[in-house]
């Protein structure tokens, strides 16, 4: 079984298309496979959102949507893809 640990770049680019998004959705649809994340990946991606807002790479509308489901990242993917780590010497060692 392969574990992976996803920084917030790696999860960025699951919700905003750019170099790299594809081999992102093609890991996370290995079966079997585990997925790790740092506690502070939700308010980095938050920060990068914005960011991106600024920018204009994302409407702000979209944003906000995006922020009110009171996750960022969706549901399906928080609860039920990846675990949580405070840091990284928590991960499992394969």
């Amino acid at each position: 079984m392969a574990r992976y640990y996803f920084d917030t770049s790696a999860l960025v680019k699951r919700y905003h298309l750019e170099v790299g998004s594809t081999d992102v959705d093609r890991i996370l649809t290995e079966a079997g496979s585990e997925f790790f994340i740092a506690r502070l990946a939700a308010v980095e991606m938050l920060s990068s959102f914005a960011g991106k807002v600024r920018t204009g790479v994302f409407l702000a509308v979209i944003t906000t949507r995006f922020v009110a489901a009171s996750s960022p990242m969706s549901k399906s993917d928080s609860s039920d893809r990846f675990a949580c780590s405070t840091h990284t010497s928590n991960l499992p060692e394969s």
